[in-house]
């Protein structure tokens, strides 16, 4: 199975129960945050439970990329290759966003190679961060980015979506 090392780092909030995320002012203090072991997170997800988290994730919807200048993209988890089940492979699984206009892929990251996701709350938008893993592959398919900031329309789809790629990533360990 593939290292989830530090995917998502533990908050106040949780998912079932169990702490999944955690805010950008917790960040800059500077706090060393331990995640839990596996078997300490709570049940199994069921494929019942992935097939839901995975739908939600995989419909694309229009986020805005927090960049100096933001933008709008489409964005959605989906199999890197089409000939790859989701339930087969978390390495084939990537977060991807497409250009608006003409759909055409602007950037990707393997699920795999996100090494963090935190809710940052220090700005007025509903943003969650991916940090990605320093990976020359990583480098590459996000086109040279070492991070994303991805802005949703509100809290609510915000948390839905941090939720469903929790679900998605304990399934796989």
């Amino acid at each position: 199975a593939p290292s989830h090392t530090a995917f998502f780092t533990p908050k106040t909030s949780s998912v079932s129960g169990h702490s999944f995320m955690r805010s950008q002012n917790n960040a800059r203090s500077g706090a060393v945050v331990n995640n839990p072991p596996a078997k300490s997170l709570g049940p199994v997800v069921s494929d019942a439970e992935l097939d839901v988290a995975f739908r939600y994730v995989n419909v694309a919807r229009m986020l805005v990329i927090g960049d100096r200048v933001p933008k709008p993209f489409l964005f959605s988890v989906d199999s890197l290759s089409p000939e790859v089940e989701i339930y087969s492979s978390y390495g084939a699984l990537c977060l991807q966003w497409r250009d608006v206009n003409t759909s055409s892929s602007s950037g990707y990251v393997l699920l795999e190679d996100i090494s963090e996701m935190f809710l940052d709350d220090s700005t007025s938008h509903y943003e969650l961060v991916f940090i990605f893993k320093e990976s020359t592959r990583a480098l590459k398919s996000s086109r040279g980015r070492t991070s994303l900031a991805v802005r949703f329309q509100s809290a609510g789809e915000c948390d839905k979506f941090a939720s469903s790629m929790a679900v998605i990533r304990k399934y796989f360990e």
